[in-house]
């Protein structure tokens, strides 16, 4: 992979990236190879922050240990330097933590969202100068300002046609316009608008709708999206434990 994408990749789990490079890691999760970039790097990223953080432990240990067999001092007593650096370490370390979780629900999005890999119940019909699989294209392909253009004039004259909503609603939430793609997604009641509007829940950090959700498609057994919202709402409740 190019040396580019894999800075990318970094950024993106350091939380340095910006809005248009977080977009653009959003696009290129499609891609299994870069899928599989990001999973090992977050590893990789994640092993290194817990050796870290071992290591920081060890330092205090050792200090405390040191100042426990030194002559005893008084209530007065100015304390080592080492120890107050030593127990600035332990107070960067907490907030590092909370920083992470942070990150983790940032990233929680990121992390499960994929383009809909095919247009499924669309079909085809005109959307002003194009038709709905040319703006599902245009989707697939990152271009999300022309996309939402096309669907948008569509919508003006024909607003209860579900598919072009469901199409918007997926264009809002790839370009992270969470409470738009919510409003849209809301109107999709099939098992592909239910996985994307928990994804939207999600973006908005209302974590709660987005287990009532998903424990739907949990319940739609023929679903294929049942084990992956087995797995999110495993994932959810994992970070709802680690913030206790």
């Amino acid at each position: 992979m190019e040396p580019e994408m894999i800075e990318l990749i970094e950024k993106g789990l350091m939380g340095t990236a910006s809005e248009e490079e977080k977009k653009l890691i959003d696009s290129r999760m499609s891609d299994p190879e870069f899928r599989k970039a990001y999973e090992e790097t977050k590893k990789l990223v994640t092993s290194m922050r817990l050796h870290q953080r071992k290591n920081l432990l060890k330092l205090m240990r050792e200090e405390e240990i040191r100042l426990s067999a030194t002559e005893k001092r008084s209530t007065t007593s100015v304390l080592p330097l080492r120890y107050w650096a030593a127990a600035a370490a332990v107070l960067l370390i907490g907030l590092f933590f909370v920083y992470n979780l942070i990150q983790e629900r940032t990233d929680m999005f990121a992390r499960n969202y994929e383009d809909l890999p095919a247009l499924n119940a669309l079909d085809s019909r005109g959307i002003g100068t194009g038709s709905l699989e040319a703006s599902f294209q245009l989707y697939r392909d990152g271009r999300v300002d022309e996309a939402l253009k096309m669907v948008n004039e569509y919508l003006a004259e024909h607003p209860d046609d579900l598919e072009a909503v469901f199409l918007r609603g997926l264009i809002l939430l790839k370009d992270r316009q969470f409470e738009k793609a919510v409003d849209d997604l809301t109107r999709i009641e099939t098992p592909d608008g239910r996985w994307y509007l928990a994804l939207g829940y999600i973006g908005l950090k209302d974590y709660g709708q987005a287990k009532n959700i998903l424990q739907i498609l949990t319940l739609e057994s023929g679903s294929d999206l049942k084990l992956k919202a087995d797995k999110l709402l495993e994932e959810l409740q994992e970070m709802e434990t680690s913030a206790k």
